[in-house]
């Protein structure tokens, strides 16, 4: 494999080399390709917050970067384990949105990753009455503020 430009060949390769036999489904997700694992795989989400998936991950799209792939980042994830992870994430997110809309006060979220709070910010992208604000800079991990948008 000189030039790996198809995420889902790398992935296999991978899961060849760490013995870990499972099926690998293509699909869509809310931020791109998502490269779904059934039938094994579980080992790959090691702790519960799943980082040795995390790192697979980022080694995945940083070879598929080097290889001039163009198709954007893609996830990885083990039997709908992350889908899951983030509907449970942004169900609380609402919860405390609702909060912001009865209160008016601004809610400022738990430090969280890139992922994460681009997660946050697109949910709120169209809403009228709530808006999302991140500080700047480079830290990996960040609060996201929802507040009421002005005449909200």
């Amino acid at each position: 494999m000189n030039s790996p430009k198809d995420p889902k060949e790398v992935l296999e390769t991978f899961l060849g080399l760490l013995a870990v036999d499972c099926q690998i489904e293509e699909q869509n997700g809310p931020l791109g390709l998502v490269l779904q694992m059934h039938g094994g795989g579980r080992e790959l989400l090691g702790d519960a917050g799943g980082g040795n998936l995390e790192d697979l991950q980022l080694l995945l799209n940083r070879i598929l970067q080097a290889s001039g792939y163009e198709g954007g980042r893609v996830q990885l994830d083990v039997d709908q384990w992350r889908q899951r992870r983030d509907e449970d994430f942004l169900g609380r997110v609402r919860e405390l949105a609702q909060g912001v809309r009865e209160t008016g006060r601004s809610v400022a979220l738990d430090p969280m990753n890139s992922y994460e709070r681009r997660l946050v910010h697109q949910m709120f992208a169209g809403d009228e009455t709530l808006a999302t604000w991140s500080p700047p800079g480079d830290a990996r991990m960040k609060r996201v503020t929802i507040r009421r948008r002005a005449g909200g």
